[in-house]
């Protein structure tokens, strides 16, 4: 009776989050009910001291979510929340220079930046989520964010595309 009650309480807000990572309804649905058989069966792993029930609930549905659209063909042809009839991005310098920044990140910032952006909680609960403080999860985006400005920038100036003076051209700035 307790497990109809948390799932009728959280499957809309399950569902929403996996649709807003994944592209198509029906895999979206075929998610979020894996993520509660994966609740009924792991459930005994929940601690209270980590953080609630539904902030335990959201960051696996966050994670089998995301590990899902990394693993399927439509990562490769459609970014994180793009409509599935969407024709495929080309790719672009952008990419490129992304691709660069975000390997600049450690696995602990890039965790902390996608539940900032794509987990669909607050700092405290994504906080909750990954064991940390407040201040601790807050330095990591910050960081992050810092980083990946960093790369981008590095990339550009590489490539040739900032650096320069407005008003002078790539061969009258040597």
């Amino acid at each position: 009776m307790a497990f109809e009650e948390v799932y009728r309480r959280t499957a809309g807000s399950v569902y929403a989050l996996v649709r807003r990572i994944l592209p198509d309804a029906t895999t979206s649905a075929e998610i979020t009910k894996d993520i509660y058989i994966r609740v009924w069966g792991s459930a005994h792993t929940y601690r209270r001291a980590l953080g609630s029930a539904e902030t335990w609930l959201f960051a696996l549905t966050h994670s089998c979510a995301v590990d899902h659209f990394r693993n399927s063909a439509d990562s490769r042809t459609h970014p994180l929340g793009a409509e599935p009839d969407a024709p495929p991005l080309p790719p672009t310098i952008a990419d490129h220079s992304a691709q660069h920044s975000l390997s600049l990140l450690t696995p602990e910032q890039a965790e902390a930046l996608e539940l900032a952006y794509f987990g669909g909680l607050d700092h405290r609960q994504s906080a909750r989520a990954l064991g940390v403080d407040q201040p601790t999860f807050r330095l990591r985006v910050r960081t992050a964010l810092s980083r990946l400005r960093q790369g981008m920038e590095s990339y550009a100036r590489c490539r040739g595309h900032l650096g320069r003076r407005p008003g002078k051209s790539a061969r009258d700035s040597g």
